[in-house]
């Protein structure tokens, strides 16, 4: 097996009461450490909405972030895609069980054995697509790899694909059915998704910063997108495949969404949250519309791109909502789902050696797995990369002089040096799994 990595109102301004010292001090740390530039965090509850936020903007010469620093959300956006179909049944222009050749009435849509694809299966991961469109390029480019693929591409797409099992029979998640959805969506309303989410929410909630596409000022608030420390760019989204993660937001528009879902302040939930809300799907995975269930009171799902995680969850028992936004590749999975169930562990980052980065020299090269696989080690301005062929380079960090990790990802790196103490190979390991890849000599 080869290493294969997979990346994917009433303001209470209460910074305390929310927030225990030791998670505080976790956030610090994961910023200290530079494993993210920042982390902005929000809850809101029945005393309102509370804020803490740690970090700038980018790691050189950066703003402080505060509760308005807008972030991409990624996959949170599946969310709000969801929300927007709920919100058509509850007017009665669609129906969950809707055929989507009913909307597409001029494409040949796959099926499987006669079994059609609904607009449920697209939003509970059940439509047999897959999580990505076989024609979407990521190798063309890797930074921003969505920003090329538009309609007529994804009808190219949809009319050659073969569905592998039936609709409705697997869990399947797909970027790409969610991004169908919004596809759809935005047609049977005749306006862009963006335009179609502040028509049916953004404008009651006072969204005005949640959005596909930034004005000037706005990017002004964006906090930078970070990889390996280093600021990579924001990803573009062409109205194919927006629903499934093109929105960007910040700590308190998401806080509104939110309060939206839960009982607070004279908020009763709409039919079409409610919706959302309620187990529409259960094959291997519990799933509403859009929304995850984690346990029997709380749902959640959480988000990421290029240089951005994020996390959100509610508890429809506590009347709770949580949601989290950083501007870096590492998790905030934990720190979420931690504030929703106390019994969860926040992670403890590892730390990172002080390093010479002058030994770095040594370890610059190409490396061969089994023969075909090729890999290259880089260094610029003082730090360590590694790339496999036809993928983005990612920082590797030191744990000592020739012990090396990823952010984030369970995966780590030993250089090997020979009798005469030159490196001749790297042992790398990835969930438990070691293989040694050689060094070619130039």
């Amino acid at each position: 097996t080869m290493l294969v990595i997979t990346f994917f109102l009433f303001f209470s301004f209460s910074i305390t009461a929310q927030f225990s010292e030791q998670f505080k001090i976790s956030i610090q740390e994961r910023v200290d450490l530079e494993y993210t530039p920042s982390i902005a965090v929000g809850v809101i509850d029945s005393n309102g909405m509370h804020f803490y936020n740690y970090g700038k903007t980018k790691n050189e010469n950066g703003k402080s972030v505060d509760e308005q620093t807008i972030y991409e959300i990624g996959s949170i956006s599946k969310v709000f895609t969801s929300f927007l179909l709920a919100k058509m049944v509850e007017e009665g222009k669609m129906s969950l069980d809707d055929p989507i050749d009913k909307y597409l009435p001029d494409l040949e849509i796959p099926n499987y054995e006669g079994t059609k694809i609904t607009l449920k299966h697209l939003a509970t991961h059940n439509s047999g697509l897959p999580r990505l469109p076989k024609n979407l390029n990521i190798g063309e480019n890797p930074e921003d790899p969505y920003a090329k693929y538009d309609d007529n591409m994804l009808v190219d797409f949809l009319e050659s694909y073969k569905l592998p099992f039936g609709p409705g029979t697997k869990y399947q998640y797909s970027n790409l059915g969610a991004g169908l959805l919004g596809y759809i969506l935005a047609k049977e309303n005749k306006m862009t998704l963006e335009d179609l989410f502040y028509e049916k929410i953004g404008k009651k909630i006072k969204a005005e910063n949640t959005k596909i596409n930034l004005t000037k000022e706005q990017k002004e608030q964006l906090g930078f997108g970070h990889a390996g420390g280093d600021i990579v760019p924001n990803w573009n989204f062409r109205d194919a495949l927006e629903g499934g993660g093109a929105f960007k937001s910040n700590i308190v528009e998401m806080l509104s969404f939110m309060k939206t879902q839960l009982y607070l302040e004279g908020n009763k939930p709409s039919y079409s949250v409610k919706l959302t809300h309620k187990l529409q799907a259960e094959i291997g995975t519990k799933i509403g519309l859009g929304w995850h269930f984690y346990k029997k009171n709380i749902r959640w799902h959480n988000g990421g791109t290029g240089g951005y995680r994020s996390f959100c969850g509610i508890d429809l028992e506590k009347n709770r909502g949580v949601v989290i936004l950083a501007n870096s590749t590492y998790s905030v999975d934990d720190l979420g789902l931690h504030l929703l169930d106390d019994s969860k562990e926040i992670l403890k980052p590892k730390a990172i050696a002080k390093v010479n980065s002058k030994i770095y020299k040594d370890y610059v090269g190409k490396y061969i797995v089994g023969g075909i696989m090729a890999m290259n080690v880089t260094t610029k301005n003082g730090k360590l990369y590694f790339q496999l062929f036809g993928q983005p380079a990612y920082r590797i960090y030191p744990e000592s002089k020739t012990l090396y990790f990823m952010l984030g990802l369970d995966v780590e790196f030993e250089f090997v040096r020979d009798e005469n103490g030159e490196v001749n190979s790297i042992i790398f390991e990835q969930n438990s799994y070691k293989q040694m890849a050689k060094r070619v000599k130039e």
